[in-house]
């Protein structure tokens, strides 16, 4: 159980990490679809401006246009973790 949440943490971390694009410690909304864009993209899919929007207004509850490490790990969906991990994976090991 311990590994699975470990994994989980660091599943969490690292998906912070490359919507970050520029390591200030926040995501911004742009950062955040050109990010979410290119995941779509590499799972064979795409995404609309409209899905895009919903997921950002879910993430940024209170508007600010940026959201920090706590409030991501505290609004990510974690029955969605394991997609997005190997997404990850597979676009690191393209990239």
């Amino acid at each position: 159980l311990l590994e699975h949440l470990s994994l989980a943490l660091s599943s969490v971390r690292g998906l912070f990490a490359q919507y970050d694009t520029d390591g200030d410690g926040f995501v911004s909304k742009e950062e955040f679809e050109e990010c979410y864009e290119r995941l779509a993209r590499a799972q064979g899919g795409a995404s609309t401006a409209d899905e895009r929007s919903a997921l950002w207004s879910r993430l940024d509850e209170d508007g600010c246009g940026r959201i920090d490490y706590i409030s991501w790990a505290e609004r990510l969906d974690l029955r969605a973790l394991p997609a997005f991990a190997a997404s990850l994976e597979q676009q690191a090991a393209e990239g």
